[in-house]
């Protein structure tokens, strides 16, 4: 298999398998601006009560009772 070049640090990544672009229509510097655009958006969110909430729903677990 031959190795890539590693790009700078500051340029975008590339997507791509087998020499062929994993998502052609995949654009880095959007992705990263609605990456930004979304920071902060649960900063109002109880941190807390959703992990309480994760770890109940993890027990309770999601198969019916009379399934194994």
């Amino acid at each position: 298999m031959k190795q890539q070049p590693v790009p700078p640090a500051d340029a975008p990544p590339e997507l791509a398998r087998n020499d062929k672009a994993a998502l052609p229509d995949y654009d880095p510097v959007a992705a990263l601006a609605g990456i930004r655009e979304a920071g902060g958006s649960w900063h109002d969110l109880d941190a807390e009560a959703l992990k309480a909430d994760l770890y109940r729903a993890r027990e309770e677990g999601t198969r019916p009772l009379d399934r194994p």
